[in-house]
């Protein structure tokens, strides 16, 4: 389809998206904050109720459940990431509603 054949909601939709798809980086999951122990035999945690936070990324693939510990360091760079897929996925439903309208109408 042409871009002067869309909707002016479907052309805003749709450049709003192609810089989150072709020029962001963009991932798949949830991010979960644990609190546990890091088995040092002499940090507080080993001796009290202490417990460390720690940030997770997890999915589902193929059925099974995945995890990945993400360092301090990574996580405003994975929240991004994160952030953009989810961006996407939304901009992408809107454009979809868009056309399930559009067969409903059957224009």
């Amino acid at each position: 389809m042409y871009r002067s054949q869309m909707s002016p909601q479907e052309r805003s939709f749709r450049s709003r998206l192609r810089p989150l798809i072709s020029y962001q980086e963009f991932l798949k999951g949830s991010l979960t904050l644990r609190k546990q122990r890091c088995g040092k035999p002499n940090c507080k945690c080993a001796k009290t109720r202490y417990r460390h936070l720690c940030l997770y990324l997890t999915r589902s693939r193929d059925g099974q459940a995945e995890q990945l510990f993400i360092p301090r360091d990574k996580e405003p760079l994975v929240r991004q990431w994160v952030k953009n897929y989810r961006d996407a996925q939304e901009l992408m439903e809107k454009i979809s509603s868009l056309y399930w309208d559009k067969l409903k109408r059957k224009d």
